[in-house]
């Protein structure tokens, strides 16, 4: 629901006629950290039960939380007019285009802290690989580990996709991918992902722009098409040789 009344917003309108007023186009951004906020605190307080988080409760929250948030987002597409049915559409299927630097320096004043605060977590994670137990036995605070995680996560997957919508299997492909080079080490691996998930998105922009003559495919639809078959092929590469992800 969050996503569909940021995508549905006053400012989006505006795009699609041509007229972005900036103070609306921040101000539906904002109702969408906002509204990403309170789902994921909604999925954090309905998945812990006596200090501990429970991930089948956590699943099931996000099943229920989903469905709530799939009516609510075909409510707004029905009511919505036509222009914003279209922006609608196209912002689930993910675009750079039109994107400025003002809604760079945005995304990078709350997503770069946050990085910043995961590579230092980065040791801690390393523990937290090893078992909830054997972590906390190295003094790892567990629980407040995973709380602090879903808060960054939170805040950089929300400004994100405020910004260029939903684009698929960058943020599942390319850390599975380096993982696989790099090994587990989180340090290294947190930043080459970063890296390589820039990369990924560059020459996928430029693909989009160019693929089709005098249009602009959708980033999305094409991270979908070619991410798809290769996590598939990555889950049966990986299970064949040492029989599950490590």
């Amino acid at each position: 629901m969050a996503r569909a009344a940021a995508a549905s917003g006053p400012g989006d309108a505006e795009r699609v006629r041509g007229r972005v007023r900036p103070a609306q186009d921040v101000a539906g951004r904002g109702h969408y950290l906002r509204g990403s906020a309170g789902v994921y605190y909604l999925f954090g307080s309905e998945s812990r039960a006596q200090g501990r988080t429970e991930l089948v409760t956590l699943m099931l929250t996000g099943i229920a939380v989903n469905a709530f948030g799939g009516a609510g987002f075909a409510l707004l597409m029905f009511t919505g007019s036509t222009a914003s049915r279209e922006q609608i559409v196209f912002w689930q299927l993910g675009s750079m285009n039109g994107s400025n630097w003002r809604e760079v320096l945005v995304v990078a004043v709350v997503a770069v802290p946050a990085t910043v605060v995961v590579v230092l977590l980065a040791h801690r994670y390393d523990l937290l690989a090893l078992g909830d137990r054997t972590a906390a036995r190295l003094g790892v605070r567990v629980e407040r580990l995973r709380l602090v995680s879903v808060v960054l996560v939170a805040l950089n997957t929300g400004v994100a996709v405020a910004f260029v919508g939903i684009i698929a299997f960058v943020g599942l492909v390319v850390p599975h991918l380096v993982r696989m080079i790099l090994g587990p080490t989180h340090r290294s691996l947190i930043i080459a992902s970063l890296l390589g998930g820039a990369v990924l998105m560059v020459y996928a922009d430029l693909a989009a722009r160019t693929i089709v003559p005098s249009a602009d495919l959708p980033i999305g639809l094409l991270t979908s098409l070619i991410g798809g078959p290769f996590f598939h092929w990555l889950i049966r590469r990986n299970r064949r040789r040492v029989g599950g992800w490590t």
